[in-house]
């Protein structure tokens, strides 16, 4: 009778070894964006409902993206966040592009808007910048809107990269 319960003992840890490693070198959802971008480490990500969920909660409002990611990157004390939202096509993703561009600096939140141009592959984007709690930058990529935030200019070209590059690999 014990040895029966040894041997049920022994399958039940064996099978539970064998699922723990197979889910352990599954990768996640979001394993391919990077864990470190400059000297900032990946501390936080969301994807989904979860991500759309935090993107229309601190924007206080509802929008029309279906899905979306929120990233959050730290050095020390310093964060750097990366918000995407996706919407159903590059012309709506103009179009919200467009309506954030025309209320963000009404909010008093955020100041000096300036617009300028970043060459990507072959094409060339648009990038909003505005000031407020840091340097924020925001930007349209296919039917992608893109908000990154970073405690320095500097640093900005580094997320800029990476995040355009994962979502042509999405």
């Amino acid at each position: 009778m014990k040895r029966r319960y040894i041997y049920a003992s022994i399958v039940i840890i064996a099978i539970m070894a064998i699922t723990g490693i197979y889910a352990f070198s599954q990768p996640s959802e979001l394993s391919y964006f990077p864990e470190k971008i400059s000297d900032f480490t990946l501390e936080k990500k969301l994807k989904g409902e979860t991500a759309v969920n935090e993107i229309q909660r601190i924007h206080q409002g509802e929008f029309s993206i279906f899905d979306g990611y929120v990233l959050t990157y730290r050095k020390g004390t310093e964060r750097a966040y990366v918000w995407i939202g996706e919407v159903d096509s590059p012309s709506s993703a103009e179009i919200l592009l467009n309506e954030m561009s025309s209320k963000v600096t009404s909010t008093g939140m955020f100041t000096d808007k300036t617009v300028r141009e970043y060459p990507w592959n072959d094409m060339v984007i648009t990038v909003y910048t505005v000031k407020g709690m840091g340097l924020h930058y925001y930007y349209q990529l296919d039917r992608y809107i893109i908000w990154i935030t970073v405690p320095e200019e500097s640093l900005f070209m580094s997320f800029f990269k990476e995040v355009n590059t994962f979502l042509e690999n999405e």
